[in-house]
């Protein structure tokens, strides 16, 4: 009976350890197989993984093509809405052996929210509405690839968009005449005299006078020395030489030309001392040479404010990117979004050194050294004041600051560069430095009342202005360059040099037409 009972418990568990072995058998015949299915899908998932990543580099190739097509077209072919739609279909393909191909397009937009097509936001650019509009461009390219898919059939396709902004070559072909000179376009005033010179002996600058021309005390209009820039006056109303020492030119400095149109209802023409009325005006009238009528009329710029205002870089829209910048820079930014002076006083003397940039503009400051460095088109909603205790600040570049409220100097000289503690007038090279302000609003100082710009107290400016209003001078002050006001006013004794022949502007400067573009990097990759 043991015996029995022994075998029978050893057939027993032979019974359960042949069960137990086909048991594990089978778990691990089920798990190679298991291992293998997820093996070769793992290897599908990285094969499709690679083939995406390859799709993606080469759409980028697709949007590197479209601008290397950009930068190959002319600065002014480059706000061309129709660039890449004109080209041919295979223009903006590659094929490759691999079966891999790319596509790509771009579509022109302006983000200026000024636009009529779509107020407040962007719409698919097709020119400019007139040419005092200034447009925010930039081209949003798109690139499509296609590559076979590694695992069967069908294909890999990604898209690829990126940003490519236009930004206006630094200097224009200026298009306005009215930088040639310092221009005023007041008429009609009570006394007689729209623009007047009471105590500025020998001005050798260009003239434009809207209106009435008046020369009193010793002031006088120069031609120019051997060498230097012409000297040319337009009055398009009456040239009153009020003393006996005013000239319109002298003997031995005539001036380049002379218009003098007289009045419309009455074409009175020049009146010297207590002389009658001339027309053409001679040197009886104390004017070298005779005049010429008529004058060319030379319409005033028009300011953008609007315009730059949302499209300004450093300015509300654009303030400066901390990524480019440094210092404890001020801030452009115009958190109620209106252009109402809310900013204040933009003071460079409160501030330590700083360096606020953008992609498109730069105002960098070092106090030290008492340089400036500016670029590009900025806008600040308030004013700006340049009081800094006779400081001789040296600027460079070309740009042009937008200002809601009033500009002031005292005490300070900003110049290009200087030669014996003043502006060096025939080192200026206005086509690598050049300054421009334009100023919307106005103060009532007690020296100069309804004015947007004020220099007094020995200033020094090497650059050009632009007021709404007028303009106050005053002090032993000294200012080289175009000017465009309602009316410059002068006090005491000012200075008025010659203007260089101004080539180019700014492209932010009042009334000049953005004509040529170029291109900044790629932004704002999705895909």
């Amino acid at each position: 009976m043991r015996l029995r009972s022994v075998v029978a418990r050893l057939r027993e568990d032979r019974g359960q350890a042949l069960v137990m072995a086909i048991g594990i058998t089978m778990v691990l015949a089920l798990a190679g197989a298991s291992l293998i299915a997820y093996s070769t899908s793992n290897e599908r998932a990285s094969y499709r993984s690679r083939a995406s990543h390859d799709a993606y580099q080469l759409a980028v190739s697709g949007i590197e093509n479209a601008v290397s097509q950009l930068a190959s077209a002319t600065p002014d072919a480059l706000d061309d809405y129709t660039f890449f739609s004109a080209m041919s279909a295979s223009s903006k393909t590659g094929t490759f052996d691999t079966g891999e191909t790319v596509t790509w397009a771009g579509v022109l937009w302006d983000d200026n929210p000024t636009n009529t097509t779509n107020p407040g936001g962007s719409y698919q650019y097709t020119g400019s509405p007139n040419d005092y509009y200034i447009p925010n461009l930039r081209w949003r390219i798109a690139s499509t690839s296609i590559v076979p898919n590694p695992n069967g059939a069908g294909t890999i396709n990604r898209t690829v968009t990126a940003d490519v902004r236009l930004r206006p070559t630094t200097q224009q072909t200026r298009d306005e005449a009215s930088w040639e000179y310092i221009y005023s376009w007041k008429t009609g005033d009570p006394d007689g005299c729209d623009m007047e010179l009471p105590n500025n002996p020998n001005v050798n600058s260009s003239f434009y006078v809207a209106g009435n021309l008046c020369l009193d005390n010793n002031s006088s209009i120069v031609g120019p020395l051997p060498g230097k820039p012409q000297v040319k006056v337009v009055i398009k109303g009456n040239a009153i030489l009020l003393k006996n020492g005013n000239d319109l030119g002298t003997p031995a400095r005539p001036l380049t030309s002379i218009h003098v149109d007289g009045t419309a209802a009455a074409p009175k023409g020049c009146k010297f001392f207590s002389n009658p009325y001339h027309k053409p005006c001679t040197a009886v009238d104390h004017v070298r040479p005779n005049s010429v009528s008529p004058g060319p009329t030379i319409p005033p710029p028009v300011a953008q404010f609007d315009d730059w205002y949302y499209v300004a870089s450093p300015g509300p829209a654009y303030p400066c990117d901390p990524a480019l910048s440094s210092g404890a820079y001020p801030d452009f930014s115009d958190p109620d979004g209106a252009r109402n002076a809310s900013k204040g006083t933009l003071s460079l003397a409160s501030y330590g050194a700083f360096s606020c940039k953008t992609l498109q503009g730069e105002l960098t400051w070092d106090p030290a050294a008492n340089t400036v460095k500016v670029g590009g088109t900025l806008f600040w909603d308030g004013n700006l004041e340049l009081d800094t205790a006779n400081t001789q600040i040296t600027y460079s570049g070309v740009a042009a600051i937008y200002l809601t409220g009033w500009f002031r100097m005292r005490q300070t000289k900003l110049c290009s560069v200087f030669q014996g503690g003043n502006c060096d007038a025939d080192a200026w090279n206005t086509d690598a430095n050049m300054f421009f302000v334009a100023v919307e609003g106005m103060n009532n100082w007690s020296q100069c009342t309804g004015c947007g710009a004020l220099l007094e107290s020995s200033a020094v400016f090497q650059g050009a202005l632009y007021s709404d209003h007028s303009m106050g001078f005053q002090n032993n002050s000294f200012i080289q360059g175009p000017m465009v006001a309602k009316e410059e006013l002068i006090q005491n004794s000012f200075t008025f040099s010659y203007i260089p022949p101004n080539v180019k502007v700014p492209f932010g400067a009042p009334g000049n037409t953005i004509t040529t573009w170029e291109l900044t990097p790629p932004t704002n990759f999705t895909g």
